[in-house]
């Protein structure tokens, strides 16, 4: 029998290297160039029963035998093709493989369970969505939900305008913003995670390495379990905290309450404005107070309120606090 299939003139050539090369219908001998029904370029397929093409109701439509055929519920794009058992629903989208999807204008669906949305969009793999303009979604179950977006590797999702998701179960939900490795998040605009469960949820914030928090504006949380909750604050190490504007808590425990504080060293606190606390358990009440040393015992003021010494050196223990010195 003699199957024929359309394909606007100026794209014959493609369609014919295709249809020689990847459904081995034909030879490679180059296929007659004829009109069919008043189309040019179209190409016959001859033979007895080893034709793997059909052609669609669409002009330029081609789709090999497997693939789901046209009915009420399902129409092909004019200058669509599909192979495999894949539909392409798009005008001039393809899809291949296992049960893919090409349903927007030039999308392209290919390998299994996959959904090609929009225009110009891309899915590749297992079971991944692009459903944004101009995304990208590869790999295993991910899903590019925004424009320009991309989503790779193991359920990921890009959900924010050109944002880009990677990794394993990682998420974005802000413009421009990136997400990489074991379940991050980048959840504002510029916003960047990465490392295992991280979280920047402040726009331009930075958030790496392990449970880290960048809550606010500009800010950076790095290291394990570390939080940076002010415009701006900085924390790194292990289980510091820098809770205000500016502030900055580095080393193990260490605690930065209020703005423009730093608390350093292992489980200090700084707690005045300004206030800076180094070394190890010392503490900081007063505004622009410094203490060093270690376990000093605290002076009365609090917050923004100045204290009785600028200075203080602590020699204390565990058990009981002591001063080395004072300076008013």
């Amino acid at each position: 029998m003699s199957v024929s299939y359309l394909l606007q003139s100026d794209k014959s050539e493609f369609y014919k290297k295709q249809a020689r090369t990847n459904i081995g219908a034909i030879t490679a001998a180059e296929a007659p160039v004829q009109s069919v029904n008043g189309q040019t370029g179209a190409v016959v397929i001859s033979g007895s029963g080893n034709s793997n093409l059909e052609v669609g109701s669409t002009s330029g439509s081609i789709r090999g035998i497997n693939s789901p055929p046209e009915d009420i519920s399902y129409t092909m794009g004019k200058n669509a093709v599909a192979f495999g058992t894949s539909t392409a629903r798009g005008e001039g989208s393809f899809a291949t493989g296992s049960g893919a999807n090409a349903s927007g204008y030039g999308s392209h669906a290919e390998g299994g369970g996959t959904q090609a949305q929009e225009q110009y969009s891309h899915a590749e793999g297992s079971s991944t969505t692009a459903s944004g303009k101009y995304s990208h979604a590869e790999g295993g179950g991910t899903q590019a939900k925004s424009d320009a977006a991309h989503a790779e590797g193991v359920s990921t999702t890009a959900t924010g305008n050109a944002s880009h998701t990677e990794g394993a179960s990682t998420k974005t939900n802000g413009t421009a913003a990136h997400a990489e490795g074991n379940g991050t998040e980048a959840n504002q605009t510029a916003a960047h995670a990465e490392g295992d469960s991280t979280k920047a949820n402040g726009a331009s914030s930075h958030a790496e390495g392990n449970s880290t928090i960048a809550n606010t504006t500009s800010s950076h949380a790095e290291g394990s379990n570390t939080r940076a909750l002010g415009i701006a604050s900085h924390a790194e190490g292990g289980g510091t905290t820098a809770s205000a504007a500016y502030a900055h808590a580095e080393g193990s425990g260490t605690n930065a309450y209020q703005n423009y504080s730093h608390a350093e060293g292992y489980g200090t606190v700084a707690s005045g404005i300004s206030s800076h606390t180094e070394g190890e358990n010392t503490i900081a009440l007063g505004r622009a107070q410094h203490v060093f040393g270690i376990n000093n015992i605290q002076d009365s003021a609090t917050n923004d309120n100045f204290g009785t010494y600028v200075e203080i050196v602590g020699n204390g223990t565990s058990s009981t606090r002591s001063n080395a010195r004072t300076l008013d």
